[in-house]
């Protein structure tokens, strides 16, 4: 799972995918049975670069299947008074 607050950076690997990913969206990217990737700069920014890039241990009922790529642009917002809060999809299903 990776989410950027600031930045940019392209994600490519052994799917085809190749996405570009920018603040305020997501990219889940389950390996399966096997999946190589990079994320790298996108050649077009040059400011600072934070975020959250987050690894889980899949449940054994879907820790083979094969690999998958998602890329999500517009997350849910939430706000109540001053707290704002971003709903991310669960990175799997079981």
């Amino acid at each position: 799972m990776t989410w950027l607050f600031d930045g940019e950076v392209l994600h490519r690997d052994s799917l085809g995918s190749e996405q570009p990913i920018r603040p305020g969206e997501l990219n889940l990217m389950t390996a399966g049975y096997g999946i190589s990737h990079s994320e790298e700069g996108a050649g077009r920014y040059a400011g600072s670069l934070e975020g959250i890039q987050l690894r889980l241990a899949q449940p054994a009922q879907i820790r083979d299947a094969a690999a998958m790529f998602a890329h999500h642009v517009d997350l849910p917002r939430l706000e109540v008074g001053l707290t704002a809060a971003t709903v991310l999809p669960a990175p799997f299903t079981y």
